[in-house]
């Protein structure tokens, strides 16, 4: 995958559909538009500490960010297979529309993972689950180019297989982010919800670390903060917002 192909993507996104329906799929586009910040490093600078991150290579020496912005025509299909698409009028004939040209999507992503597998051996025992679907190579693309460790990939991965699976890996990321910030004394980002109230997102959030990882997480967590006490952090409400994490998947960012 490189900028040029990316481009022409696009172009066949918007040529398999009406002109009239140009607006509906441009909204559905920018669901996918944006720039990720990796959730291992917005930890990491967080709490001070540093080793999580795992660095991966890219095809043509690309940054993570730039390899996940060229991936953004394919996840239009990601959007469609988790049926996060806006109920309109317009929703099924853009969704037929595109539908006979997901084959060749599905292809150019499978590309990117063998170019990621080739570069990255550490990746190559993660088998997506759904071989025929989109959105199960994209999980893994998009956990490299997040920085994820392999462990916590895979890990993301078994738990694609149901919402009860999903659901247990969210409960355990807000046990992990509860001990990090008891032992740290810090808290995520803040931002203020609906009622105008001020909410503080997990330390550890968009993400959830396999065991091994938070095992690394709390050995250097404890290494910097030695005298803290062991209290809770600041309490606050977060969970309308954890609610929303886990209806979108943790994952999403």
């Amino acid at each position: 995958m490189n900028r040029e192909k990316s481009i022409i993507l696009k172009s066949k996104l918007y040529k398999a559909i009406p002109r009239e329906n140009y607006d509906f799929l441009t909204e559905l586009y920018g669901c996918v538009d944006y720039r990720n910040y990796s959730p291992v490093k917005r930890l990491e600078k967080a709490i001070g500490i540093r080793g999580i991150y795992h660095r991966y290579r890219f095809p043509g020496d690309v940054s993570p960010e730039d390899y996940e912005d060229m991936m953004k025509p394919i996840r239009v299909f990601e959007m469609i297979e988790r049926g996060l698409t806006p109920e309109t009028p317009q929703t099924s004939a853009v969704i037929n529309g595109l539908a006979q040209i997901k084959p060749q999507f599905l292809n150019e992503i499978r590309a990117m993972h063998r170019e990621l597998i080739r570069l990255n051996p550490e990746l190559q025992d993660i088998v997506p689950l759904r071989p025929n679907e989109i959105r199960s190579y994209v999980a893994i693309i998009s956990g490299a180019c997040s920085g994820f460790p392999p462990e916590d990939i895979a890990s993301f991965n078994h738990a694609s297989e149901s919402p009860e699976a999903n659901q247990r890996l969210n409960r355990r990321k807000r046990e992990m982010s509860d001990e990090i910030e008891k032992i740290s004394g810090q808290k995520g980002d803040s931002f203020t919800n609906r009622d105008g109230k001020v909410c503080y997102r997990g330390l550890i959030e968009n993400w959830c670390p396999s065991e091994k990882t938070f095992q690394e997480i709390l050995r250097k967590t404890k290494i910097r903060y030695p005298d803290k006490e062991k209290h809770p952090a600041p309490t606050a409400d977060i969970r309308g917002y954890q609610s929303f994490l886990e209806n979108r998947g943790y994952y999403d960012d």
